[in-house]
C-alpha cells in the first residue's frame, strides 16, 4: 500500500472519496487498514442506499436482490454491532434442473451464505424478514440425486436460521417458496448429511442446539411423538410468521418444531401455508408448541387438526380459545370445534 495517502487529513481523504463513493474502488480502499475503513466504507455503503449506520438500530435495513452485491462490504463493517430489522428478499425461481450444482441455485445458496456470514458477525438481531420467492420443483429419478438436493438446502438454510436466533431474534418472519423434490419427502426424513456440496461463504460455528435437536428426532416430522420442551434455556423469539413451505417440508421441518418447542416466550404465532402437507402435521404442529403467554394464533394450512390435539392446545395456552384463535378453512375442524374464520 502506498502510505503517501495516509498522510492526508481526513477531510481530505473525505473530499476524494465523495467525488464517485458508490466506485468499488472505494470499497477496495476500506479493506486497506483501520483508519481508512471507517472513513472511506460508509461513504461507499451510503452511496447504494444503506442507512447511515448510527441509525441502523431504529431503521431498517432493506435488502432486495439487486442489493446483495453489498452483502460482502456490510460483511467487512466494524461499525456495525446490531440491527433493528433486516429484510432480505431472495428472488430466485426455477421449476426444474437436474442439480444443486446449476448456476443460478449455485448463486441463490451463494447469496444466502453471504447473508449468513453478514449476520454471524452481529452482536444482535432484533426482527428477520426473510422472502424466498423461490419455486424449486424438481422430480429425481434417483433417490440419491435427492437426497443431494435435499442436503444442499438444509446445509444452506438452516445455518441462516440458526445464527438469526443466536443473535437474540424476537421476531423471525419467513415468507414464500416451494422446495419439493420428490413425494418421499413428506413421508421419510433425509439422510444425515456427509459434508456440504456448496463450500462456505464464511467460517461458521457449529450448528446450533436447534438444528442438532432437529436432526436427533424420529423422523423429520415427528410422528407420535408428544413432544417436550428441551431443557435449554428458551428462545427469545415472540414473534414467530411461518408463511412459507421450507419451513413445514423436508428437510427444514424438524428445525421448525425444535423452534417451537423452544420458543415458550411467544406472544404472537402465525402458520400459513397454501401447499399441501402431509395430513398427521397438523397435529404435530400443535404438540410442538408450548408458550404460555401466547395471545395470537392463526393457522392456515391444507392439513388435518383433530379435537384431541386441539383440546391439549388451548390447555397448554389459557391466554387462547377456539373463539379467538384463527383456523384457516382449508384446515378440517373437527366437528363441534369454532373456527375464528368464517
Amino acid at each position: 500500500m502506498d502510505v503517501g495517502i495516509l498522510r492526508l487529513p481526513n477531510e481530505v481523504l473525505i473530499q476524494v472519496f465523495e467525488v464517485d463513493p458508490g466506485n468499488p474502488g472505494v470499497f477496495s480502499i476500506s479493506t486497506l487498514c483501520r483508519r481508512l475503513h471507517y472513513l472511506a466504507l460508509p461513504i461507499y455503503l451510503t452511496a447504494h442506499g444503506i442507512p447511515d449506520p448510527q441509525t441502523l438500530l431504529s431503521q431498517d435495513l432493506i435488502l432486495p436482490a439487486t442489493q446483495f452485491h453489498l452483502l460482502q462490504p456490510l460483511r467487512t463493517a466494524l461499525f456495525i454491532r446490531s440491527l433493528k430489522h433486516i429484510s432480505c428478499s431472495f428472488p430466485f425461481r426455477q421449476v426444474f434442473f437436474p442439480s444443486p450444482r446449476e448456476s443460478r441455485l449455485y448463486e441463490f445458496f451463494h447469496q444466502v451464505r453471504r447473508l449468513t456470514g453478514f449476520l454471524a458477525n452481529l452482536e444482535r438481531v432484533d426482527e428477520v424478514t426473510l422472502e424466498f420467492q423461490v419455486h424449486y420443483w424438481f422430480i429425481a429419478m434417483d433417490r440419491s440425486v435427492a437426497f443431494e438436493n435435499l442436503n444442499a438446502w438444509d446445509a444452506t438454510i438452516s445455518p441462516l436460521l440458526d445464527v438469526v436466533l443466536e443473535k437474540g431474534c424476537t421476531a423471525l418472519n419467513v415468507y414464500g417458496g416451494i422446495v419439493v423434490v420428490e413425494d418421499f419427502q413428506l413421508k421419510h426424513p433425509p439422510p444425515r448429511a456427509r459434508g456440504s456440496i456448496l463450500p462456505p461463504v464464511v467460517p461458521l460455528k457449529q450448528l446450533s442446539f436447534l438444528s442438532a435437536i432437529g436432526r436427533q428426532i424420529t423422523g423429520v416430522f415427528g410422528i407420535g411423538q408428544k413432544a417436550e420442551v428441551e431443557g435449554k434455556t428458551p428462545l427469545g423469539l415472540r414473534t414467530f410468521n411461518i408463511h412459507s413451505s421450507i419451513l413445514l417440508l423436508a428437510p427444514c421441518y424438524g428445525w421448525t418444531m425444535a423452534t417451537l418447542r423452544a420458543s415458550s416466550n411467544l406472544i404472537s404465532l402465525s402458520i400459513v401455508c397454501d401447499k399441501n402437507i402431509p395430513d398427521r402435521d397438523g397435529d404435530d404442529i400443535l404438540s410442538n408448541i408450548h408458550a404460555p403467554r401466547l395471545q395470537y394464533f392463526f393457522m392456515d394450512l391444507k392439513c388435518r387438526v383433530t379435537a384431541p390435539a386441539l383440546e391439549r392446545f388451548f390447555a397448554r395456552h389459557p391466554h387462547t380459545s377456539a373463539s379467538e384463535s384463527s383456523f384457516g378453512t382449508q384446515v378440517r375442524l373437527p366437528p363441534g370445534m369454532r373456527s375464528g374464520t368464517s
